[in-house]
């Protein structure tokens, strides 16, 4: 009302849910009250410590389409679909990891149901280790088969490509031998996504809506090389290892990729 003032009654309760990610030692968390005058009132912080109980742990996120690890030396995925994984040629595994010279590689089934739950978005998270050669070509996740999408590397540059209905288009970055990266693929329906080591590294526009491989004997995902009509896998013939692949039904957010990111530290082979 003209003339008159009035003021509004401060809250007597509170509630801030804060995600915390990559925070090493304690932090402070601070909050400002500001009026709708524009005043500032004092400041009212906390110190979390990694074992305050105000801290809840978010549990790791899993594939929901896939999960893929190495557990006591065998190839498994423990997703929901629990697919079976199975082998052309020769890959030799570890206890934690599977280490491909161009000579075989891994594949899932085929995943035809799936395209339906990526067609508005998805990721494609995995952790790998570099050759020492980076010159020949390597295919870390790969579906290409006139259509699909695909993680892989060329003469020290890595890419995430997919085809928008016309052609493949990728968004790339320059990476080194004998080295561990985590790397995400995220698709958000519109914009593709590279993130390396928790950071961006490269985005585009699609140009138009995913498309599937042509012959859906073809869709299944490949590691060591891509996807093929027979099932045998074709090209990918440079040497690499992988730890985990994960394959999700939404695009992740920036601080799940970093969460992720952080998550994979343990399988640093270095």
């Amino acid at each position: 009302m003209y003339g008159s003032t009035f003021t509004l009654e401060p809250p007597e309760e509170l509630s801030l849910l804060v995600a915390l990610v990559g925070v090493m030692g304690d932090c402070e968390i601070s909050v400002t009250p500001l009026s709708l005058m524009g005043i500032t009132g004092t400041a009212l912080t906390r110190t979390i410590s990694a074992d305050s109980p105000f801290l809840t742990p978010i549990e790791e996120a899993h594939g929901d389409i896939l999960d893929l690890s190495v557990q006591n030396g065998k190839v498994v995925d423990t997703s929901p679909n629990e697919y079976t994984i199975s082998k052309v040629g020769t890959v030799t595994v570890d206890e934690a990891a599977m280490h491909f010279d161009g000579t075989g590689n891994y594949r899932t089934p085929i995943i035809t149901d799936q395209y339906g739950k990526l067609q508005d978005g998805f990721t494609i998270a995995l952790t790998m280790t570099t050759g020492a050669d980076l010159t020949p070509e390597c295919r870390y996740a790969s579906n290409h088969h006139d259509g699909g999408f695909a993680i892989s590397s060329s003469k020290g540059v890595l890419s995430f490509s997919m085809h928008n209905g016309s052609s493949y288009v990728s968004v790339k970055t320059n990476i080194q031998a004998n080295t561990t990266y985590h790397v995400v693929g995220v698709y958000d329906g519109t914009t593709f996504f590279l993130y390396v080591n928790g950071q961006l590294a490269a985005s585009a526009s699609l140009g138009g809506p995913m498309k599937a491989p042509t012959k859906d004997s073809a869709t299944y995902l490949c590691f060591g090389a891509d996807s093929n009509a027979s099932g045998s896998g074709e090209g990918g013939g440079g040497e690499m290892t992988l730890y985990t692949i994960a394959l999700y039904s939404e695009p992740l957010d920036e601080g799940m990729v970093l969460y992720l990111y952080q998550s994979s530290v343990a399988y640093e082979r270095l």
